[in-house]
């Protein structure tokens, strides 16, 4: 019996694959319609009790790291930036989400379809910021007051994932959900609970992410990975996948050193 190979579409057939097989058309007014429900999610968030209080204590945790390890806890004391996600890197997301991470392809994904329908609470970073801190103890000394101030904001339950990745990706990522009031299309509201992303890195992570930021974006959407790349040392995941291990061993000892030669 002959088996029938899957052709996976490529994110830019993912659209017509959408049309074809789920009968979901993309159109600009979906584009129109997510930047506008975004825009007020955003300022519903930066309006919201929760982020107000961060910003208020921001300085409180920055100066309570100092007098613990005599060293500034954050990079910037001015308020992180958040941004929203383009419509074209939600669509990526959802295009990972359904096709290149779904086993069951060309069947629905275990969790379900993302879709136009659901995709303002399903992705969990349409709004997210990073919170760049100076040395590695660092992110997990902020993430434990997030996780606390997000506690104590009952309906939010932020958890945070401290994240290691085989790619010499290090960073903490806190989630924590909220009840936003969004536009449909029709200019009826409704009530969305959604989940908004804080990233917490060090400031020389933060540099590193921004140079290799475009090579990763394109190895995302590749169908195919490379299994054996560490054994290419001629090859570009050889070279940025290992720059960040070795950064991260870098901070740690940094971190260690400056501990011993604040107990002698």
């Amino acid at each position: 019996m002959t088996q029938v190979t899957q052709v996976i579409p490529t994110f830019e057939e993912f659209p017509n694959w959408l049309a074809e097989k789920l009968s979901v058309e993309l159109t600009s007014r979906d584009t129109v319609h997510y930047n506008s429900v975004t825009v007020q999610m955003k300022d519903q968030l930066l309006n919201s009790s929760f982020w107000k209080t961060f910003c208020d204590n921001s300085r409180e945790y920055n100066d309570s790291y100092f007098a613990e390890n005599g060293e500034e806890l954050l990079k910037d004391k001015t308020p992180p930036v958040f941004k929203i996600k383009p419509f074209l890197s939600l669509l990526d997301k959802v295009y990972r989400h359904d096709v290149l991470e779904n086993t069951r392809f060309p069947n629905k994904p275990e969790s379900g379809w993302i879709l136009p329908t659901n995709w303002f609470s399903e992705i969990d970073d349409i709004l997210r910021t990073t919170i760049v801190v100076k040395y590695l103890d660092g992110v997990e000394y902020l993430a434990n007051r997030l996780e606390s101030l997000c506690s104590s904001h009952s309906r939010l339950m932020g958890k945070c994932r401290y994240i290691a990745r085989i790619e010499g990706y290090y960073a903490a990522h806190l989630y924590f959900g909220m009840e936003f009031e969004i536009p449909q299309k029709e200019w009826e509201t409704q009530k969305v609970y959604s989940s908004v992303e804080i990233q917490i890195t060090t400031q020389v992570k933060e540099v590193i992410k921004d140079l290799l930021h475009s090579y990763y974006e394109k190895r995302r959407l590749s169908a195919s990975s490379d299994d054996i790349w560490q054994w290419k040392y001629d090859s570009p995941e050889f070279a940025t996948n290992y720059l960040g291990h070795i950064i991260h061993y870098v901070e740690g000892m940094i971190v260690g050193i400056r501990k011993e030669k604040g107990e002698r």
